[in-house]
């Protein structure tokens, strides 16, 4: 399964759980978001059981604080049903990011969607550079700390130089990219060339009849009650 119609089906798995405001619609969408995924990555379920136990204390802390601030005679109701769909949306959001690589994504988006490279390789550097800002940060407070005598520099000295890291670390990258022709008019070749396929046609429509499906299953039901919040 591509990583677009992944990317889709996913996305039409969280609307009614986002519009919702009852116990059924967000644990429905969430079994078929785990469907989908177990479907493309079977070897996930483990870390995907681990993050839907752990998106339980999220949904505890956004019941008990909707509690805590909301009065009247349903307010109990209303922390559980806002928490079930928090667990939803955790749950579905999950699904997604173990489901899909952001290059395949951003490559499809460049190929199929006509997403322009400029934006395509931009938000492949900021992603990619998400992950080091921790080992950044360890480093810049052990720098600090050694300037100041083992004390630790405040927050916000940290926060200006780790943006000031990542301003250099961007620049280089949009050095690299133009010395490699990514403004260039002539016509562009791909390393991995994406073409859309029946089969991917297929995937979407099924996918796609599955979320209506069951939707129309819940509104006949009178599962399914509309809520923002």
């Amino acid at each position: 399964m591509k990583a677009l119609v992944f990317f889709g089906l996913n996305v039409l798995c969280l609307l009614p759980v986002l519009f919702s405001l009852d116990p059924w619609t967000p644990p429905v969408f969430l079994a078929l978001a785990v469907v989908i995924l177990l479907g493309v990555r079977p070897d996930r379920w483990a870390v995907l059981a681990g993050v839907l136990a752990a998106s339980l204390v999220l949904a505890w802390w956004v019941f008990v604080s909707n509690l805590l601030w909301t009065s009247g005679g349903h307010a109990e109701t209303r922390a559980l049903l806002l928490g079930i769909r928090v667990w939803g949306l955790t749950g579905i959001s999950a699904a997604f990011a173990l489901g899909v690589r952001t290059s395949e994504l951003l490559n499809e988006a460049m190929q199929l969607l006509g997403l322009p490279p400029r934006i395509g390789f931009a938000l492949f550097t900021a992603l990619n550079t998400l992950p080091r800002l921790r080992e950044e940060q360890r480093h810049v407070q052990a720098v600090h700390r050694v300037r100041l005598g083992g004390r630790a520099s405040s927050p916000f000295v940290q926060a200006l130089t780790l943006l000031a890291g990542a301003i250099r670390s961007a620049e280089r990258s949009a050095l690299s990219l133009a010395a490699r022709g990514l403004e260039s008019s002539l016509p562009r070749t791909w390393y991995r060339p994406v073409s859309w396929t029946l089969a991917d046609g297929l995937q979407s429509l099924l996918g796609a009849l599955a979320v209506v499906g069951l939707l129309v299953w819940l509104l006949t039901s009178g599962l399914f009650t509309f809520g923002f919040y």
